[in-house]
């Protein structure tokens, strides 16, 4: 595993990601309720991390996001954050048990990266992740 680290552009480039998931999110009619960008409270702890958005759908149900640059993937932070992020579940009321959607953003070109990721956690085939590649 290699743990790397952030170049002087990197935040500029994350929140980009960041904007791009929120407009993503939006155009599928989720609601964003937090997210670690500029007019947004940050986001709670959903496990051992804090995701970059959280979203609500009409039904309830919560929806986690999560950006990453190439250079951030293949770290032990990335790894925890994808475990844990995709295996939630709604707690309480009508949809208790309800796995939450995991939504990942990253350049085009970290596609083969996050995909053998996803592969090493045992997390490609799930149902409640989907992949987003910008550029």
């Amino acid at each position: 595993m290699i743990l790397a680290s952030k170049g002087p552009f990197s935040g500029n480039r994350h929140r980009t990601l960041v904007s791009r998931l929120i407009d993503e999110l939006l155009r599928k009619r989720v609601t964003i309720l937090t997210a670690d960008y500029e007019g947004y409270l940050k986001p709670h702890r959903q496990g051992r991390h804090e995701p970059d958005v959280v979203g609500e759908t009409s039904s309830g149900l919560l929806v986690i996001g999560e950006a990453k640059l190439c250079e951030d993937l293949a770290t032990l932070h990335t790894y925890e954050q994808f475990s844990d992020f995709s295996n939630r579940a709604m707690e309480d009321g009508p949809l208790a048990g309800s796995a939450i959607p995991f939504h990942i953003i990253t350049p085009m070109e970290c596609s083969p990266a996050l995909h053998s990721i996803l592969k090493d956690l045992n997390l490609e085939n799930r149902d409640n992740i989907h992949i987003w590649l910008s550029g």
